[in-house]
């Protein structure tokens, strides 16, 4: 009886001593799966990386995961967490699943790196939380041109609008007149830094000057949008017709597969003579100036501080000349109005 009691304590602590190192400790049932969608794109076509991560029990602590890095292509991250509970092969998992956005601009086969992630979640039969590492596998993506086309194709959306808007009337502008002129591109599933960038040919008789766009990201808990802004002021110089060219937009549409294309419409103004010809001189030297102001600083080795001081000094300059000439012809009229009643009385 003693020496059977003595064995049963001894595979007691035997089991016990196992349990501690490992050997029969209960398993994790803990797995990530990556999908890819879709697997065949074109230059700046989004592509989406969902995770997701599932274990048999339940999750004690948020994921944590290293950053995604892929050579050749932008990344969006949506990296908040969804849970859900799926099933695999009649079992019941809890699942937390976050995806990034990809945006490829260079053609060729796409390395998607492995992610390592660690999840903290308890055993089977237990309720303390371990922490589990669960890496992923790496994928492939193959990124193509955009088809060919007539026109220069470069833009890539699921959908784009445009707005134009002018800050006058059409049917009532002279010599002299400035016009300005904005156009918004809006498009779904691209960042604004992607969409096409507008460039209105001058026309004849007609100064142009245009100021740096706008960009606006847009996106939403789901997809990335953007918006792109161009504003010009267009100088009419010479009376008579003048036409603004068509503008056309053109992107890819990756949902259908297809080429889009938009006409943004010709106009035909008829200018009228202006007597005051003087006014629209002194407003096309103001243009120019407000031009060469605009310019990225990128474009110049340092800021033009001194060349700012001198146009600054003799804009002063010429304004202080010209309200010393105008207080003089109002004093000068004046006398003479003095004199006329003075002689007629």
């Amino acid at each position: 009886m003693v020496r059977r009691c003595l064995i049963s304590l001894l595979l007691l602590l035997v089991a016990s001593g196992l349990e501690e190192s490992g050997v029969l400790a209960r398993e994790t049932d803990v797995f990530a799966r990556v999908r890819v969608s879709p697997r065949d794109v074109v230059v700046r076509q989004p592509f989406r990386v969902t995770i997701s991560v599932h274990t048999s029990t339940w999750y004690t602590a948020p994921l944590r995961f290293t950053n995604l890095k892929i050579e050749g292509a932008f990344i969006i991250p949506f990296t908040r967490t969804q849970s859900s509970v799926e099933y695999f092969d009649r079992k019941q998992y809890a699942s937390l699943t976050f995806y990034y956005l990809v945006i490829p601009y260079e053609t060729g086969t796409l390395e998607i790196p492995g992610l390592e992630i660690t999840a903290t979640t308890p055993p089977e039969g237990d309720y303390k939380g371990v922490q589990v590492p669960v890496p992923t596998r790496p994928q492939k993506v193959m990124v193509k041109q955009l088809p060919e086309s007539e026109e220069d194709l470069w833009m890539v959306a699921s959908d784009l609008s445009f707005r134009e808007s002018w800050n006058k009337d059409l049917d009532q502008l002279k010599v002299g007149d400035v016009l300005e002129r904005t156009i918004v591109l809006n498009a779904a599933g691209t960042l604004p830094s992607l969409l096409q960038a507008l460039d209105p040919a001058k026309p004849r008789g007609v100064s142009l000057y245009g100021a740096p766009p706008e960009l606006k990201d847009n996106r939403t808990a789901q997809d990335v949008n953007g918006s792109w802004t161009g504003r010009w002021s267009y100088l009419f110089e010479e009376e008579g017709e003048v036409v603004i060219p068509e503008e056309r937009i053109l992107w890819w549409n990756p949902v259908n597969r297809k080429i889009y294309s938009r006409p943004i419409a010709e106009r035909s103004l008829q200018i009228a003579p202006n007597p005051d010809l003087d006014m629209m001189i002194s407003l096309k030297d103001s243009l120019d100036a407000l031009q060469a102001g605009s310019l990225p600083v990128e474009e110049s080795e340092s800021f033009p501080w001194k060349r700012l001081m001198v146009l600054l000094s003799g804009g002063l300059l010429v304004l202080y000349l010209l309200i010393r000439i105008f207080l003089n012809l109002v004093r000068a009229a004046r006398n003479r109005r003095k004199s006329y009643l003075s002689s007629s009385k």
